[in-house]
């Protein structure tokens, strides 16, 4: 209600007189004004004792005009000035403190950037022009906490109900809430997932917007993901971004695409998987692995122990940063998805373990009985005479050990008092700080002289070609006759393993110095790929890069006796064998043949740095 009320009040002149401020309302920024009211209020002072507060709407020189709030309702009255002994203004700052009350930090609540700077300038306000307002601790410590808060939104973090998540987390907190909802939907709705289901229209609109709100988080996150990893490079933050990555891709391929595949993250057959697969650019969380990689790279101080040997014949391989994985690879293969790892700094060997250091082992054991370097789940009494010293072609003392199972590798790790090598830690060796497809490089197989069996019947071809006879000369005459000398039988090379030194066929000496010098792996590493597969620590899982940490992965679950060996081996006759990414098991799908654990595979020792 508003009521008009004219009071002419005679009482006398007035002595008061206005408060002085050294600025008015209209000195506040365009923001502070939309907060603090402009009508400022006024305690009115009358010559009669009463004291009543509101606004001057109107001032003529005899009298004023006085706005009064009340019991909800609006009252106009006028006074004389001869009744008024005095006009209070009520303090601006006081004002303007009550108004930033309302902006009170709320740790639940998301604030945009824009939210956190306007709060923040206010603040900065209210401290330039009233410096001995009241609360001013407490109004700094709003400030900072708006300060904190947007500096977790320039990393790119993400507030879920008031707990900071990097963006992925946030990500799959949410997602995995709607995955939850959109699972209740169909339990307690049978086919509400179909297009064409109409029994109650209600569900069949909650599970759309959960599935649509879930496909959002999903479609919004790459964005998110594409500011915050130049943020962490700048600061040089690489874990944290290499992290990052590694929960975007384990997301990516545990979640959105079988999501997309089925409805559920679970679900989905592997030729709907693959379809979805396909129509997505996967190739976005490569290259950002590769900018996190490259990056690295530039800022990193090189480690001038990179390929020291020392006296065990172990080379140092520096720790940092790597791509594990086929590039290329799709979601069917046991590569996929390219990783972004980080490795502690190893010992290598050069060489792989030949016969006759085996050989020590084996005689140790069968002397002393001493079994204690054996792995837990060993056979009793395990007989650890390699398959590969029934054949005199494999036997040489210094050709690989080869036909020795994982039990028989790990065992003579621990006896030398060394251990396998991780399976990253083989493929990080294998590549070199230049991200090889090939320990040599990204070059492929031709003309390298690498140990493998479609190598060898290459190589026999080339120098059977270089043996054979020169051209037949030209005739002197008609009677003349020259006979061509007979061609010397084809080149026929051993099918077995060359000396772990040697990098040339056993005896032969037509092979080209560059071909052979070119094959040499990364820090001096020889026989990386070809002569003997390798055995590696990690137990064999077709999925497991999408599960691995990003850090010192190593994977310990599943059958003990299924573990991976790489590099390939001198009866490989896939060039794709010979890539420093290939993996492979005795329990592989595509694996026939069953020589693995005759007389294919050795393996190298690694060591901690202490």
């Amino acid at each position: 209600m508003h009521v008009k009320l004219l009071l002419m009040v005679v009482v006398g002149v007035v002595s008061g007189a206005t408060s002085v401020r050294a600025w008015t309302w209209e000195d506040l920024s365009p923001a502070a004004q939309r907060l603090v009211p402009k009508e400022q209020s006024v305690l009115l002072h009358l010559k009669n004792g009463q004291v009543r507060e509101g606004v001057i709407t109107a001032e003529r020189d005899e009298e004023i005009d006085f706005s009064q709030e009340q019991a909800g309702m609006t009252f106009e009255l006028t006074f004389q000035r001869e009744a008024i002994e005095r006009i209070e203004e009520k303090d601006l700052c006081l004002e303007f403190r009550m108004a930033l009350d309302q902006l009170a930090y709320d740790e639940k609540r998301r604030y945009t950037e824009l939210q956190c700077r306007g709060v923040m300038s206010l603040i900065d306000e209210f401290v330039e022009k009233c410096p001995d307002g009241r609360e001013m601790d407490a109004l700094l410590a709003y400030r900072k906490m708006y300060e904190e808060e947007l500096e977790q939104l320039r990393l790119g973090m993400e507030k879920i109900a008031g707990e900071w998540l990097p963006p992925v987390a946030a990500s799959v907190k949410m997602f995995d809430l709607y995955s939850d909802r959109i699972q209740q939907l169909i339990q307690r709705f049978p086919g509400v997932e179909d297009e064409d289901y109409r029994e109650n229209a209600q569900a069949a609109q909650q599970y759309a917007h959960a599935r649509d709100e879930r496909r959002k988080v999903a479609r919004n996150l790459p964005e998110l993901v594409n500011r915050r990893i130049p943020t962490l490079l700048e600061s040089q933050r690489f874990e944290e971004a290499g992290s990052e990555l590694t929960a975007f891709a384990r997301f990516w391929v545990t979640r959105v695409i079988r999501a997309e595949a089925g409805g559920q993250p679970k679900s989905g057959r592997a030729d709907v998987l693959q379809e979805v697969f396909r129509g997505m650019d996967f190739g976005f969380i490569n290259r950002l692995q590769q900018r996190v990689l490259d990056a690295y790279m530039a800022a990193r101080e090189a480690d001038p122990r990179a390929g020291e040997e020392d006296e065990d014949g172990m080379v140092y391989i520096p720790g940092g940063f790597f791509l594990m994985g086929d590039p290329e690879a799709d979601l069917r293969a046991d590569n996929f998805p390219l990783r972004l790892i980080h490795l502690d700094a190893y010992w290598l060997d050069r060489d792989e373990v030949t016969n006759k250091e085996y050989r020590e082992f084996v005689e140790y054991v069968k002397t002393t009985g001493d079994y204690s370097m054996a792995h837990p789940d060993a056979p009793p009494l395990k007989d650890h005479t390699p398959k590969g010293w029934s054949m005199p072609g494999l036997s040489g003392d210094d050709q690989p050990v080869v036909g020795v199972d994982w039990f028989d590798a790990y065992a003579y790790a621990q006896w030398s008092g060394k251990r396998l090598p991780t399976e990253a830690e083989w493929e990080r060796a294998a590549r070199g700080e230049n991200q090889g497809l090939y320990p040599w490089g990204t070059n492929g197989l031709n003309g390298k002289v690498v140990n493998w069996a479609t190598g060898r019947r290459q190589l026999e071809a080339k120098i059977t070609k270089d043996l054979a006879p020169p051209p037949e000369p030209a005739k002197t005459s008609l009677f003349s006759r020259n006979d061509p000398p007979p061609a010397p039988p084809p080149v026929k090379l051993a099918d077995a393993t060359w000396d772990v030194t040697a990098l040339r066929p056993p005896g032969d000496r037509r092979v080209l110095l560059s071909d052979i010098t070119d094959a040499v792996g990364p820090w001096g590493l020889y026989h990386m790929a070809g002569n003997a597969a390798e055995w590696v620590q990690d137990v064999y899982d077709p999925e497991g890069y999408g599960k691995m940490p990003m850090k010192n992965p190593v994977s310990e679950s599943g059958p003990t006796s299924d573990r991976v060996f790489r590099g390939g081996s001198f009866s490989s006759v896939e060039a794709k064998e010979m890539a420093a990414f290939y993996r492979d098991s005795p329990g592989h799908p595509s694996r026939s043949r069953q020589q693995v654990a005759d007389m294919l595979v050795g393996f190298r020792c690694a060591r901690d740095v202490e």
